[in-house]
């Protein structure tokens, strides 16, 4: 594995630990892929793939109660949460991998 591919490792690694720590129901695939459990949070949830362009190109309809994310759809005040977080996370990979450019010259 190249230099940068274990440095990016490291740095997925680092921030699920702290996804996990915090109960939040997403995993790192890579700095622009994100893995979603989403429904009812549980064993019985499901996952979707929601990649940087799923987060960017999303959007609310305003006066529907439903709004739909990659393949997922349903209340649309989960469906922003998962946005938001999903946009939250992909920041600070961003954040993360500058630090670590700055530190390392990876």
């Amino acid at each position: 594995m190249a230099k940068s591919n274990k440095t990016l490792q490291k740095i997925y690694d680092e921030m699920q630990e702290v996804l996990n720590e915090e109960g939040i129901p997403i995993s790192i695939i890579s700095k622009d892929k994100l893995k979603v459990c989403w429904g009812d949070y549980t064993k019985d949830g499901k996952f979707e793939i929601i990649t940087r362009k799923d987060v960017n190109n999303f959007s609310l309809t305003f006066g529907s109660d439903f709004a739909s994310f990659g393949k997922m759809s349903g209340d649309w005040r989960e469906i922003q949460e998962i946005v938001d977080s999903c946009e939250t996370i992909f920041d600070m990979i961003d954040e993360k991998i500058e630090k670590y450019k700055k530190e390392k010259d990876i």
